[in-house]
């Protein structure tokens, strides 16, 4: 036996990272495993430290520099421009000038959607939830939140996205604006039961995100660091099998054939869980979408590219209606890529954009066959995503000097560990669009359990 830890955390990205280091400033024995194949280092996976984990881990003496993102802007095929940005008082006067009906309800929404995360929260690791967030059967909840019974929380977090939309807003373009942002982050089409659980803490004022002013390594080298000085020791291999050790711990065995026996293996997102090893669902994840995949297009471009309403600093969305994001899920499940694809993107420097999709197949599907990602599938992904931004950015497709694709989470069926049943000593945190908060949010609530 190599070690004895309360917490194993998979995957050395900026997330698990995070939680790593956080973990062991508290105290608790931690170990990272870093992957042993090579991953692509994104800003976008790197630029969303919150405010509580770096002031935690005191990341100013590491020399990291880092920028609020100036706004979240949604953009359409008719050239309209919904926004909002930090301030909610901002966002609906800005709303208001735009011609956005629903104005006047955005404060109203984002508070009711806070609540709605502090439910989520709550209910994590006291019910049996399933693929989408619904109760598969009742914990120890006993709590109440602003008057709501855990049985009236199941109630609201049962509901699809789109039909919360559709009761909170009017205006079809404020929906987009919203089920864009929350949905693109986990590959969900809206109409699943349970996926309003996606909005949780995406436009809370406390969790607004970061732009960082340095390349994504340099910002992992320094978490590393971090993590290194705060006692937590790291092992480079994959996860090779997780074995019972009792009721209350697991032994991780490594690939390098070391065995380490922790309370809880943890994964900060299902694409953490698959790059170490693991099946993403051979542990508890809540709101994980199934039959994905997420690429990230980084596209070096000539510098006249000019970012739409001057907002350099800003986080774009792409998607004409939630329909869209609705047909793009679907083909997912089919295993094809979609005919439009939703995307984010910002720019991260002058003359370069990184664009980002989580509606891909994990894998494809050919005559009821399914195979894996070809380099002819990921220049056709890139052909689409080029395609879907030039309409937007003058004519990109002309612009464009190199473009890289990386695809995060592609199937790998043969080597994942997985489990017969969910294993409840094996975390698998979701995807969102707050994902280190929520990871390290949710480790900190594992370990003050235990």
């Amino acid at each position: 036996m190599t070690g004895h830890f309360d917490l194993v955390v998979a995957d050395d990205d900026a997330a698990g990272l995070c939680v790593a280091a956080c973990a062991a400033r508290k105290g608790a024995r931690v170990a990272l495993v870093r992957p042993e194949a090579k991953r692509p280092r994104t800003a976008r996976a790197a630029s969303a430290i919150p405010n509580f984990v770096w002031r935690r881990l005191d990341l100013q003496k590491y020399d990291l520099s880092f920028s609020p993102v100036s706004a979240i802007v949604s953009l359409s095929a008719d050239g309209e421009i919904v926004k909002t940005v930090e301030s909610v008082a901002r966002s609906a006067d800005d709303l208001e000038t735009r011609g956005v009906s629903d104005f006047d309800v955005w404060s109203d929404f984002v508070r009711e959607v806070d609540m709605m995360t502090r439910r989520t929260d709550r209910l994590r690791g006291e019910f049996a939830l399933d693929e989408f967030g619904r109760a598969e059967g009742a914990g120890r909840a006993n709590g109440r939140i602003n008057g709501a019974s855990p049985i009236e929380d199941l109630a609201v977090l049962s509901h699809s996205c789109t039909d919360f939309l559709d009761d909170y807003f009017n205006d079809e373009r404020m929906k987009t604006h919203v089920g864009a942002r929350a949905l693109s982050a986990v590959g969900l089409g809206g109409a699943e039961p349970g996926s309003v659980v996606a909005l949780a803490g995406v436009f809370a004022p406390s969790a607004w995100p970061v732009r960082s002013t340095m390349d994504a390594e340099d910002v992992e080298k320094a978490l590393e660091s971090a993590c290194e000085e705060a006692g937590a020791e790291i092992f480079s291999a994959a996860v090779h099998a997780v074995k019972g050790a009792g009721e209350k711990f697991r032994i991780v065995a490594l690939s390098d054939g070391q065995e380490l026996k922790t309370r809880y293996l943890f994964c900060a997102s299902p694409d953490a869980a698959r790059r170490a090893g693991l099946s993403p669902f051979a542990g508890a994840a809540f709101g994980a979408a199934s039959g994905a995949a997420s690429a990230t297009i980084r596209l070096k471009v000539s510098d006249d590219v000019v970012a739409p309403d001057g907002e350099d600093g800003a986080i774009f969305h792409l998607a004409d209606d939630l329909r869209e994001l609705q047909a793009a899920r679907d083909a997912v499940v089919e295993g094809r890529l979609p005919d439009t694809l939703p995307i984010e993107f910002q720019f991260s420097a002058p003359g370069e954009i990184i664009a980002y999709t989580a509606y891909c197949p994990d894998r494809f599907m050919e005559d009821g066959e399914a195979r894996e990602w070809t380099s002819q599938d990921r220049q056709a992904l890139g052909a689409r995503a080029i395609e879907r931004l030039s309409s937007h950015l003058g004519g990109l497709g002309d612009k464009v000097v190199r473009s890289d694709v990386s695809i995060d989470g592609a199937y790998d069926g043969e080597n994942a560990v997985s489990a017969e049943a969910p294993d409840p000593r094996i975390i698998v945190q979701p995807a969102s669009v707050n994902t280190i908060a929520a990871a390290v949010t949710l480790a900190d609530r594992l370990l003050h359990e235990h």
